[in-house]
């Protein structure tokens, strides 16, 4: 026989904490798919049709993000390629010094020993003579102009696509 065992009262009663449940985590932004860095010419008149307008979605040196700093006018304008070289920028917060809804633009388009070139309007809206640095057919471009030494990138990306 074996002598019963008596139940003692535990001195302390330890009640787990529940697990707190985890914050819901923020839903990742969607990422643009890449573009790529080989720019053939004939990609264009796929690209720069007038059912795509394209808006300016970054602006940046080698050295620094100019996003933040740059002007909220340049931010709203819808830029227009259309098939045949001419195109448009429109515009709802227009800028102080150079105020307009709508302006008429010209765009041109040719390789050289650097790459695939195009002309079009800078931040000052002056015209300027940009390489195409990369493309995503149908969403995005990136391309660049140089200006004492400094190379200024801007990301355009489509808004629309009827």
């Amino acid at each position: 026989m074996l002598p019963q065992q008596v139940k003692e009262e535990p001195h302390e009663v330890v009640i787990p904490e529940p697990e707190p449940e985890p914050e819901p985590q923020p839903e990742p932004e969607p990422q643009p798919e890449p573009e790529s860095e080989e720019v053939y010419l004939r990609d264009l008149p796929n690209h720069f049709i007038s059912q795509n307008h394209f808006k300016l979605i970054k602006v940046y040196t080698d050295e620094a993000n100019l996003w933040e700093s740059t002007a909220e006018w340049l931010k709203d304008d819808v830029h227009t390629m259309n098939d045949f070289g001419d195109g448009s920028i429109e515009s709802t917060n227009a800028c102080p010094d150079n105020p307009f809804t709508t302006v008429t633009e010209s765009w041109t388009a040719y390789a050289d020993n650097e790459g695939v070139k195009l002309t079009w309007v800078d931040l000052n809206y002056q015209p300027v003579t940009f390489t195409i640095k990369s493309i995503n057919v149908g969403k995005s471009f990136t391309v660049y102009y140089s200006r004492d030494g400094v190379k200024t990138y801007l990301q355009f990306a489509i808004i629309t696509n009827n």
